[in-house]
């Protein structure tokens, strides 16, 4: 197909001065001369299989030395220098023929040669923009100006009889959208004005949601749209979770989760043709260890190289807390202008992360719409350019791809692509809707149902698998108390330092204080871990006492006391399993109980000492190194002792409830929304957060009002129970797949045959 004109996309208004800046007209040559105007630039534009929103008209210009013509005008020129592009490049079944070229305004002298079609209707202020069904909601176009110098008799384009093309093989367009919310997703999804800017887009890669795991399935979300997400795990005393990261679609399009690939604040979905990747980075230096024992930074990059590795392209819209300047990461990376012409370490670390994967960063390219560089993040000291779209490639973007958008629902622009997409077209299967089956009679239970209830049946609870685990008890004669601490630190050099102490009193023998070893990596955790063993060591002198071990540390009690019996279940699969298969043997050799407390700091003296202690040693370069002693299979030789089992007393108790009740401070009167923490340095906000109050004082008044405890729980069920998804399978892909089941070949295999022929 001969290419009729050159565009200089990334700067398209120098190639393209126009008498009136407010449209853009495409001129499209070699087309029938037989068929209506309007008729015919519908047909060109559902060849593309594009929606474009911004035509308005198409008219024919009365010059006997161009070619059978047509005119297609748009009001934008950036989808005016999208439509050339495919239609240049991607040469659209029909469209082999023609030549398009953005044209060039006549000067007022040469009006006369205009030859305009009237309108089939009156209604142009009610005109609606030519759409692909399903992609995105109509744009009313109100208030059109006239036609070209003045004359309004351009024939306006009515998509009420439009008919897409059913080619599969050139590609539609989807939008999607990367975009920091700032938190309370739910809140904001019951906002009118952010569900309007939700809809108008057909994939959204929504940012520190927090959202708890599970809670996904209570959002009230718009109608058609599904959501998948990736939220940081569960903090213990139900903490106020941070970050987040979800993806809410079309459920129409065929998308496919991918939580294999996927991880806490990365979030993954599939489609025919990409893999789509929206993630969150906590700021540099931000504390990760109560939710993720691996750094953010090479769980994301994890995650970005596994999807790298396949044939599909790959994009990336996230919030990666970093300052790239005007840098590039590749070579052959499109030249960057960008506002924010700082760059800092964890932009360094993006610019690597681009250059391992081969991913071009699309923020301040001709691949921007907007002016370019535009600032993504605004902050009360700053604004920068944070938020990005990575591509592993750019051949199949258009111009003008990307977009920044500024929200006053938050402090972050809205990142905004727009993509090719190739769905996966299946003829219906069922020509009819199923019936309902009839009711079934009740029948009587059979052996089965029998089987199937005593197996349920003898599954044990979470205390009774522990004691399973650790045996039973057959002494409890006097009493040893120990309190454990640790502490992790960072040292002149950078290298992480973490402790551990026992204290069991004043000028006690066994009192002890030591590093750990710097592999694997030194932890609080791990520390604290530690020093159980340390403690089980020096009690197994006196194994007929009960030993009490106090501690401030939940994770501790919860991995002896909760999570123990699931993780040997599991062969262990576990962080630092070396530690807690070796605590539990231990344990599993006492014959008294052992009850571990949780204590608080400030409160007791004896655990301040030992926290005093466990600090002292993280930082003393010259603190002696705690081993782990030589592992060994666990045993039970409390089986084996000849005295009298304990009937009724636990051999491993604590004093925390399994699930840590909600803090006291939550407990009470409702507080005032303007007196959150996060909200104390300024009464004026520059994250939408009156917007938010607003919300909030209405569920709280709501709630108050209640006259009932119906209506007061029946309100709680509407914003927290589950609502209705769309079903992710249809009868078409079920059809594919049990096809080949249920259907037997016609004959036997043909390596079977070949097989038994030799």
């Amino acid at each position: 197909m001969p290419k009729h004109a050159t565009v200089d996309f990334a700067q398209p208004a120098a190639k393209c001065a126009r008498h009136d800046p407010a449209y853009t007209d495409v001129l499209v040559e070699g087309v029938k001369s037989d068929e209506g105007t309007a008729s015919l630039v519908r047909k060109i534009l559902n060849a593309t299989n594009t929606a474009f929103p911004t035509v308005i008209a198409g008219y024919r210009m009365n010059d006997p030395s161009l070619p059978p013509h047509v005119v297609v005008r748009f009001k934008a020129a950036d989808s005016a220098s999208q439509f050339v592009w495919i239609v240049t490049e991607r040469c659209p079944r029909g469209l082999q023929g023609c030549r398009v070229s953005l044209m060039q305004h006549p000067s007022p002298q040469s009006t006369h040669s205009y030859e305009f079609l009237q309108p089939k209707n009156s209604g142009i202020g009610n005109q609606q923009s030519i759409r692909a069904p399903g992609y995105g909601p109509p744009d009313d176009i109100s208030g059109l100006g006239s036609g070209p110098m003045g004359c309004d008799s351009c024939e306006q384009l009515d998509d009420s009889t439009t008919t897409f093309s059913s080619s599969t093989t050139h590609p539609q367009f989807i939008t999607v959208v990367g975009w920091n919310i700032h938190g309370r997703l739910i809140l904001k999804l019951h906002d009118p004005v952010f569900l309007q800017y939700i809809e108008k887009f057909d994939i959204v890669m929504v940012e520190e949601t927090w959202l708890r795991p599970g809670q996904e399935d209570s959002l009230p979300l718009p109608k058609g749209y599904d959501i998948i997400s990736s939220p940081c795990p569960d903090r213990l005393q139900l903490k106020r979770v941070g970050g987040g990261v979800a993806a809410i679609f079309r459920s129409s399009l065929d998308i496919d989760a991918r939580p294999d690939l996927s991880a806490p604040d990365v979030v993954v979905v599939e489609t025919p043709d990409y893999f789509l990747i929206g993630g969150y980075l906590l700021p540099s230096g931000s504390p990760y260890g109560d939710w993720s024992e691996i750094d953010p930074k090479e769980s994301m990059a994890s995650v970005i190289t596994r999807c790298c590795s396949s044939s599909k392209p790959v994009f990336v819209l996230a919030d990666l807390n970093g300052r790239t300047g005007n840098h590039v990461c590749c070579a052959d990376s499109p030249p960057r202008s960008s506002l924010d012409t700082v760059s800092n370490a964890r932009g360094n670390w993006i610019l690597q992360l681009g250059v391992d994967n081969g991913l071009h960063i699309l923020n301040g390219t001709s691949f921007e719409s907007s002016s370019l560089g535009q600032l993504t993040s605004f902050q009360p000291m700053d604004a920068s350019v944070i938020d990005y779209v990575l591509a592993s490639t750019v051949d199949n973007l258009c111009p003008g791809a990307m977009s920044i958008s500024k929200s006053l629902l938050s402090d972050h622009a809205a990142l905004e692509l727009t993509i090719p997409y190739h769905p996966h077209v299946t003829q219906p299967v069922l020509g009819n809707p199923v019936s309902e089956p009839p009711a079934s009679h009740h029948l009587p239970p059979m052996s089965l149902d029998t089987l199937v209830q005593d197996a349920l049946a003898v599954i044990p609870t979470t205390a009774q698998a522990i004691d399973n685990l650790y045996g039973p008890t057959f002494a409890d004669n006097g009493t040893l108390t120990v309190y454990l601490a640790a502490s992790c630190s960072r040292c002149r050099d950078g290298a992480t330092q973490a402790a551990l102490s026992s204290y069991w009193g004043v000028n006690n023998i066994h009192n002890a204080c030591y590093r750990i070893s710097a592999t694997p990596k030194p932890t609080a955790n791990r520390a604290i871990l530690c020093a159980t063993i340390l403690a089980l060591q020096a009690a197994a002198q006196r194994p007929e006492k009960r030993l009490l071990l106090y501690t401030s540390s939940e994770y501790l009690i919860c991995s002896f006391c909760f999570w123990a019996a699931d993780n040997a279940e599991h062969a262990w699969d576990c962080a630092h399993s070396d530690v807690i298969k070796l605590a539990v043997s231990l344990l599993c050799s006492r014959i008294a109980p052992v009850e571990f407390r949780k204590a608080t700091g400030k409160l007791n003296g004896h655990l301040c000492k030992a926290l005093e202690l466990a600090s002292k040693a993280a930082k003393d370069a010259g603190a002696s190194t705690w081993v782990l002693p030589a592992d060994h299979p666990l045993s039970q030789p409390t089986l084996g002792y000849p005295g009298v089992e304990r009937s009724g007393t636990r051999k491993v108790s604590t004093n925390l409830p399994e699930h840590a009740p909600v803090n006291a401070k939550s407990i009470g009167a409702p507080h005032d929304p303007d007196q959150e923490e996060d909200d104390a340095p300024t009464r004026e906000s520059h994250r939408g957060r009156d917007r938010e109050r607003e919300h909030q004082r209405a569920n709280m008044s709501r709630l108050i009002s209640c006259n009932s405890a119906h209506s007061f729980w029946g309100y709680v069920r509407e914003r927290t129970d589950a609502k209705k998804r769309p079903v992710r399978v249809t009868a078409s892909q079920l059809h594919d797949v049990f096809k080949a089941r249920l259907n037997p070949l016609p004959g036997p295999p043909n390596t079977l045959t070949t097989t038994s022929g030799s």
